[in-house]
């Protein structure tokens, strides 16, 4: 494996900094640091950023309140339905059940407890393997609230930032510029003239 893709979270890159690493590259998509955005988080954070207060609720809360496959619904609204609808559609069957949306919100309570204290105890450690962090310019889950390179910063030796004209759901709504830019990275990740870093 040369590259490690992180959506949700940011559970994945700590372990980058302290374990042997088989993976040559991690793409970022559309998140920031999950320490930094808890330190950071503001009145239109909170407000845009209302997944992370719901799912990473204790059990059984966002599992009793919120329905998987409306949820797939919110997420839509939530994201100014920039979500292509055969996306959207194929959303349903995969995190529009139960057993994901559990699995889901164990993700985001890692993210609220256990993944604080691993980004702590790493704090001063930064990931060695090249960082591609793209962001949707019209993320209302980023860009509208944040700046994403400050948000990164320290977090890596070697970091590019690049941006996609997208909301959140960089994948889903600009599925073709999102895998141009994740295989141009992959291609030229040891490309020093390629290199944003802090």
């Amino acid at each position: 494996m040369t590259t490690a893709s992180k959506t949700d979270g940011t559970a994945l890159c700590p372990g980058l900094k302290t374990r042997c690493i088989a993976v040559g590259g991690v793409d970022i998509l559309d998140i920031g640091p999950t320490a930094w955005l808890y330190a950071h988080i503001g009145k239109q954070a909170a407000i845009n950023l209302w997944s992370r207060a719901i799912w990473a609720a204790p059990e059984p809360i966002p599992e009793t309140i919120v329905d998987p496959v409306v949820r797939v619904a919110m997420i839509s609204l939530a994201f100014r339905g920039a979500v292509d609808p055969e996306a959207a559609q194929d959303c349903v069957p995969t995190i529009g059940n139960a057993e994901t949306l559990y699995a889901m919100c164990e993700d985001y309570r890692a993210g609220a407890s256990i993944d604080l204290d691993h980004d702590a105890a790493d704090a001063d450690r930064p990931i060695k393997v090249p960082l591609l962090v793209a962001s949707g310019c019209q993320s209302v889950s980023t860009a509208a609230i944040f700046d994403v390179q400050a948000s990164w910063a320290g977090e890596g030796v070697d970091i590019r930032f690049r941006p996609i004209e997208s909301g959140h759901f960089m994948a889903e709504g600009k599925p073709d510029e999102t895998l141009t830019l994740l295989l141009y990275f992959s291609e030229n990740k040891d490309d020093h003239d390629e290199r944003v870093s802090q």
